[in-house]
């Protein structure tokens, strides 16, 4: 993958093209983050975005540490 642009054009039209965690030759396409799907709050290239209108809240955010994990939820 080089660009968002090839990211979410080579996948059908809800999905976005992601990179194996472990494996990163491997490429598929995974479904965008609907309320409540797991996501990244950092650019990722194993997670796709949220949908629109969603953004990634951290799964936890205090003081010392905001997770980059989290879930999509409604703005």
């Amino acid at each position: 993958m080089t660009s968002n642009a090839t990211r979410y054009n080579s996948c059908p039209g809800g999905y976005c093209c992601v990179e194996d965690t472990f494996i990163d030759t491997f490429v598929y396409c995974k479904r965008i983050g609907d309320v409540n799907h797991h996501c990244s709050v950092k650019p990722d290239k194993a997670e796709c975005a949220c949908a629109f209108g969603l953004y990634c809240v951290p799964n936890l955010d205090v003081p010392t540490y905001t997770s980059v994990y989290g879930t999509c939820r409604k703005n």
